[in-house]
């Protein structure tokens, strides 16, 4: 007999790879100092962000309605105050957060708006003062020791 060779009408199978392994193939190694990226990444050379084009748009609206920047500013605010306060706030919402930025909102998920004992000896000593109790009801530590937690 002679050597055992791969059937070659039978094509090797590959495995499939995750989703995972997939995004992670695809992605491409950090760019060294200094280097450039590759062209046609990132944003187009010479185009504009919203603010910039907001802007322009004040400039236009003010130059051909005869008035200043600041009035064409003074007019949108009106009008988006006047809107919001007919419900209809969206908009306006909008443009404000893309040119001042979104107004940062406190989320509590943790004490339910109670102060939290960050006093970390306090903690100690009565999780120590908890674990040394006598089964008289007495306290382990030492008299003069002090377990009070500062509220």
């Amino acid at each position: 007999m002679g050597e055992i060779t791969e059937n070659p009408r039978k094509p090797d199978i590959k495995p499939e790879l995750t989703g995972k392994e997939k995004r992670l193939k695809n992605l491409r190694p950090p760019f060294k100092k200094g280097e450039k990226p590759p062209k046609g990444v990132g944003r187009p050379t010479g185009s504009e962000d919203f603010k910039t084009k907001m802007l322009k748009a004040v400039d236009y609206i003010a130059k051909n309605s005869n008035s200043t920047p600041d009035q064409v500013w003074d007019k949108f605010y009106a009008s988006g105050l006047t809107n919001g306060m007919k419900g209809n706030f969206p908009f306006f919402k909008e443009v404000v957060e893309r040119l001042h930025g979104v107004v940062t909102q406190k989320t509590d998920i943790t004490s339910n708006g109670e102060k939290i004992n960050t006093d970390n000896k306090a903690q100690i000593d009565l999780v120590i003062n908890n674990l040394l109790q006598k089964d008289d009801g007495q306290q382990g530590l030492p008299s003069g020791t002090n377990t009070d937690i500062k509220q």
